[in-house]
C-alpha cells in the first residue's frame, strides 16, 4: 500500500470500518461513531497515504496553520487520543495508527479506497458541503483569534462534551488518617459531576495516581487527555469542613475559577452539588431543566453517616479477602445512622452484587430491596441502577436488566462500571459490536483500573478481535500483576486455539501470585487435562472439591471446568443444573464461556440454553 495515491477516492474501507472523507464521517459494521473535528481530519490524510510517514509538521501545516492560536503539542496529542480511542486502537500496540517517535504517524492497516459514482442530486449536496466547510474553517480561523469576541459568545451554544479530570483533593488537616475522607469527597464530586450530560469526567481510579504528584497541571492534562482539570483541598475541624476548588482550562493553560466553601459537615452534599453547579457555569455548560432540578434537590446528611459512608467506599476499592465484609460493615452503618442517605443503600447493592463470592446467593434478594430503596430516595444514583441490572442478569430477565443498565447510564454517563456491565450483558447475548461500544467507553472513562479493562478485552476477544484483546490484558497484567481475571482471559484466548502449552503457562505463572485462586485453579486443572495431563488435573480437581466440602466459599463454576476438561459431563451438568436453580451469576455466561465449550454439542447443553430463554432478537432502538 506504501506510495498508494487514494486523493481522489471519497470512501475508504479498512478493517470493519468505512470513512467518508467529503462528509467527515467513521462508521463501524455500519454504525456512525461519535467522532468530529481533527481527528478525522488526522484520518483523512492517513488513509490517503496507507504505509507512509505522515509528519507533524505535515499535520501542522495543513490543520493548525501558522494563524491559528493554539497549542500545537497539545492538540494534536489530544486529537490522537480521541482517534485512537475510537478505532479501538492502541499507541503501544497499534493496529492503526503507529506512531514514529518526534516524526509523525503511519496508517499500518490495508485501505481499500472505494469509488462510487455520486448522483447529480449529491453532486448537489457535496458543493453545499464543501461551501459550508470553507465557510466553517473561516469561522473557526476567527474563533481561534477571538475575532469580533466570537470565542466567549459561543461557548455557551457549544454541543461538545467537556473531557474533565477531578484530581484527589488535598487533606490538609495534617493528620493522614483523614486522606479517606478527602478522597472520598472527591470521589463524590466526580460521582456528581459525571452526571452533567456534556461533561466526560474520568474515575476517581484513573486519577488516584496523582494524589502526590509535583508535575505540572498542563502535563498531567496531557496524559489524561482531558480539557480540563478540576484541583483543590479539603479541612476537617470538628463539625466545620472547608473546601476549595480551583477550575484549570488545559489548553491555553489558565485558570476559570477559584472558590472556597466552608460549611457545617450535615451540609457536605449539598456543598458538592454547590461546587458542580459553579464548574458547569464556569465551563460555559447549559444544564437541562432535569440536571438543575437535580442539583437543587441535595439534602443534609448525617456527618457520621457520611463518614462511614466514605470509610465504606474507602474499603470498596481495594481487593483481599476480608476487605467486602469490612466495606458492609460501615455502609450498614450509615444507613442505621442516616436511613435517608441513598448513596450508602446504592453501594451496598453494588457491593454484594459485584462481590458474590464473598456472600451468600440470598444476599441477592437484599441488594435488589437495597437498590430499590436507594431509587425511592433518589432515582438519580446509577449505583442503584446498576446493581439492579446485574441482579436481573443473574435472574435470567434479560428485558428487566438492559433498562436498568441503560437507566444507570442515563443517570450518570460517566460511570464506566456500569458501561462496562453492560458490555458484558450484551456479549452474553451476542451482541458483540455493540458490547465493543460500551467497553470502548468504559476504557475511556477507567483507562487504568483492572476489572473494567479486564472487561473491556473479553468483549473485545468475544468480537474476534484477539490481538486486541490481548494488549488490553496485558496492560492490566503490566500494571498489576497479582489480578487473577486478567492473567485467566488471556489465558482463554489461547484456550480457543487449543494452545495448552500456552495456557498452561499463562496460569501457572498467575498462580505465582494468588496460588490459592480457585477459578485459576479451575482452569489450570482443564488445561493440564485436555493437554494429557490427567493426574495433575485429577489432584488439582481432588483439592477444589475438598475445599468446597469444608466451606471454604469458591464460585460453583470452579468444579464446574475442572469436571468439563477431565470428560467427566455428568458430573460438570449436575453441578450445573444446581447453579441454574440457584440462579449463579456465571449463568449468563453459558454461550461464550470457553471453557464449556466441551459440552455445546450434548443435549443437555441445549435445554439449559432453552431453560434461561435468551432473547432471540437485540430489542427495538
Amino acid at each position: 500500500m506504501a506510495g498508494s495515491d487514494n486523493s481522489a477516492a471519497r470512501l475508504f474501507r479498512f478493517d470493519s470500518f468505512e470513512f467518508d472523507r467529503r462528509a467527515l464521517e467513521l462508521r463501524r459494521s455500519g454504525a456512525k461513531i461519535k467522532l468530529e473535528g481533527q481527528p478525522l481530519r488526522i484520518l483523512a490524510m492517513l488513509v490517503e497515504r496507507p504505509g507512509e510517514l505522515v509528519t507533524r509538521e505535515e499535520l501542522r501545516k495543513q490543520l493548525w496553520p501558522g494563524n491559528t492560536i493554539v497549542d500545537f503539542e497539545h492538540s494534536i496529542n489530544a486529537a490522537m487520543k480521541r482517534l485512537r480511542e475510537a478505532l479501538g486502537d492502541s499507541a503501544e500496540a497499534p493496529r492503526f495508527v503507529e506512531t514514529l517517535p518526534r516524526r509523525g504517524y503511519r496508517f499500518v492497516q490495508p485501505v481499500k479506497p472505494v469509488e462510487e459514482a455520486v448522483p447529480q442530486r449529491q453532486k448537489r449536496r457535496y458543493a453545499w458541503q464543501a461551501a459550508a466547510l470553507a465557510l466553517a474553517l473561516v469561522f473557526a480561523g476567527a474563533f481561534a483569534l477571538d475575532a469580533f469576541g466570537l470565542r466567549a459568545r459561543l461557548r455557551n451554544s457549544g454541543q461538545a462534551n467537556i473531557a474533565l479530570a477531578v484530581l484527589p483533593l488535598k487533606n490538609l488537616s495534617g493528620d493522614s488518617g483523614q486522606d479517606y475522607y478527602a478522597d472520598g469527597i472527591s470521589e463524590a464530586l466526580i460521582t456528581e459531576l459525571g452526571k452533567i450530560g456534556r461533561l466526560q469526567v474520568l474515575s476517581f481510579h484513573t486519577v488516584s495516581r496523582y494524589r502526590q504528584t509535583q508535575k505540572p497541571l498542563p502535563e498531567i492534562a496531557r496524559e489524561l487527555g482531558v480539557d480540563a482539570l478540576l484541583e483543590g483541598s479539603v479541612v476537617r475541624s470538628g463539625d466545620r469542613v472547608r473546601i476549595t476548588a480551583k477550575l484549570f482550562q488545559a489548553a491555553p493553560e489558565r485558570q476559570l475559577f477559584s472558590e472556597s466553601y466552608e460549611f457545617d459537615a450535615r451540609d457536605i452534599v449539598t456543598v458538592q452539588a454547590g461546587v458542580a453547579r459553579d464548574v458547569a457555569t464556569r465551563a460555559r455548560i447549559r444544564l437541562t431543566p432535569q440536571e438543575q432540578e437535580r442539583l437543587a434537590s441535595a439534602r443534609r446528611v448525617d456527618p457520621e453517616a457520611y463518614e462511614a459512608y466514605l470509610l465504606g467506599r474507602a474499603y470498596f476499592l481495594q481487593y483481599g479477602p476480608e476487605i467486602p465484609a469490612k466495606a458492609r460493615m460501615y455502609y450498614e452503618k450509615a444507613i442505621a445512622k442516616d436511613p435517608t442517605f441513598a448513596p450508602a443503600y446504592a453501594s451496598l447493592a453494588e457491593l454484594l452484587t459485584g462481590r458474590p463470592g464473598f456472600f451468600p446467593v440470598a444476599a441477592r434478594v437484599q441488594a435488589r430491596q437495597l437498590a430499590e430503596q436507594a431509587l425511592a430516595l433518589d432515582d438519580s444514583l446509577a449505583e442503584a441502577h446498576t446493581a439492579l441490572g446485574r441482579i436481573s442478569k443473574q435472574e435470567w430477565d434479560w428485558a428487566r436488566a438492559e433498562l436498568a443498565y441503560r437507566r444507570a447510564i442515563d443517570a450518570n454517563p460517566s460511570y464506566g462500571v456500569a458501561r462496562v456491565w453492560y458490555a458484558t450483558y450484551l456479549f452474553c447475548m451476542k451482541r458483540f459490536d455493540e458490547a465493543v461500544e460500551q467497553a470502548e467507553r468504559a476504557q475511556r472513562l477507567e483507562p487504568t483500573a483492572s476489572y473494567v479493562n479486564t472487561m473491556a478485552g473479553m468483549a473485545y476477544f468475544l468480537a474476534g478481535h484477539v490481538d486486541r484483546a490481548r494488549a488490553t490484558w496485558q496492560r492490566v497484567i503490566d500494571l498489576d500483576p497479582r489480578y487473577a481475571l486478567a492473567h485467566r482471559y488471556m489465558a482463554e484466548s489461547y484456550l480457543k486455539e487449543r494452545n495448552y502449552e500456552q495456557v498452561i503457562v499463562i496460569l501457572e505463572r498467575a498462580l505465582t501470585y494468588t496460588p490459592r485462586e480457585p477459578l485459576t485453579l479451575a482452569a489450570l486443572a482443564h488445561s493440564y487435562a485436555r493437554a494429557g495431563r490427567r493426574e495433575e488435573a485429577l489432584k488439582l480437581t481432588r483439592d477444589l472439591v475438598r475445599r468446597e466440602a469444608s466451606g471454604e466459599a469458591q464460585p460453583p463454576f470452579a468444579t464446574i471446568w475442572a469436571y468439563v476438561g477431565l470428560q467427566e459431563y455428568d458430573e460438570a451438568f449436575a453441578r450445573m443444573e444446581k447453579s441454574a436453580a440457584a440462579r449463579r451469576a456465571r449463568l449468563p455466561w453459558l454461550r461464550v464461556d470457553p471453557w464449556l465449550e466441551p459440552l455445546h454439542g450434548d443435549p443437555r447443553f441445549h435445554e439449559l440454553v432453552r431453560q434461561m430463554n435468551f432473547p432471540l432478537k437485540s430489542p427495538q432502538r
